[in-house]
């Protein structure tokens, strides 16, 4: 318990990826230049959640090791207990699209980019029983 949070933040880091309008102005820009990524609903309230931390220590959605991990043993890849896979579902045409890119913009729809993130995680779904991969 500390002066700051009643209750320490989950795995003790309380995440805030919220852009101040400065930063915001510079990230659009940069978004602008990097391929583009539809995302669904639950991805936009995902992404919602991550960006204000209701999902720490999440900083980004979840890569191919957290995702197994997750649904395997209900711990982070780090070992944090950890229940929910949180991950965008790529189809195998979006990822051959975005390519070997090192960030993506993603999008409410093409002509309006909310974010960007990383394309290291990455995760594929190939090795996981359709029953329990993200939906598409």
């Amino acid at each position: 318990m500390s002066d700051t949070y009643p209750i320490a933040p989950h795995g003790g880091a309380l995440v805030n990826l919220l852009a101040s309008d400065d930063a915001a102005a510079n990230l659009a820009a940069e978004a602008a230049n990097l391929p583009k990524l539809v995302v669904n609903e639950r991805e936009l309230s995902d992404l919602e959640m991550l960006a204000t931390g209701a999902l720490s220590p999440l900083t980004g959605f979840q890569g191919e090791d957290d995702y197994h991990s997750v649904l395997e043993t209900m711990h982070l890849a780090d070992g944090l207990a950890w229940a929910i896979p949180v991950v965008l579902s790529v189809g195998d045409d979006e990822l051959h699209r975005v390519g070997g890119a090192e960030a993506i913009a993603l999008c409410r729809s093409i002509a309006r980019t909310i974010s960007s993130t990383p394309a290291s995680r990455r995760c594929t779904t190939a090795a996981t029983p359709a029953s329990r991969a993200p939906s598409r």
